[in-house]
């Protein structure tokens, strides 16, 4: 089956995401923060994990795979770098699947491993973001998504953006 005909099968949800002025009310003043979550990744609350919608791939940084008791033997195998928006490419340690909740909803992510610094510990872009049906706000400081006929909210954090 097809990637298109997979997601015209999937039943989406019906329930409406916005945004107002009330989800100003945390949000600290001036400020261009990235939006910086925490979620969970295997068995851990991972902190600084950006949000970027312009990601085609979710990374995860050597620093927190050794952080989270991950080897070497569970990467799976890359033919190709990572390109970023430089053109610059980063040669990938491997990919590996770890599952992500945000709020009750989990879902098998595969990331991209590299070792290059960073000041976060993952990114979750465009096919996270699509999984959960997700929609992020960097000047609301919210990633919102549906979830049992609701809309779950994770607040970002600009104190770690900062």
């Amino acid at each position: 089956m097809s990637l298109p005909e997979v997601a015209a099968k999937r039943v989406r949800s019906s329930t409406k995401i916005s945004f107002s002025n009330e989800d100003l009310t945390w949000v600290h003043y001036p400020y261009n923060d990235a939006l910086l979550v925490t979620l969970q990744i295997g068995k851990f609350d991972v902190k600084r994990i950006l949000i970027n919608k312009g990601n085609s791939a979710e990374i995860i940084y050597y620093g927190l795979f050794k952080t989270l008791g991950l080897s070497h033997e569970a990467l799976l195998n890359l033919e190709s770098p990572l390109y970023g928006f430089s053109l610059s490419s980063v040669f990938l340690l491997g990919r590996i699947f770890l599952p992500v909740k945000a709020g009750e909803t989990v879902h098998q992510i595969e990331f991209q491993v590299v070792n290059v610094p960073s000041p976060f510990n993952a990114i979750m872009g465009r096919t996270w973001l699509y999984q959960m049906e997700a929609v992020s706000s960097t000047f609301h400081q919210v990633l919102r998504f549906p979830e049992a006929n609701t809309v779950r909210t994770i607040w970002g954090d600009q104190t770690m953006a900062k």
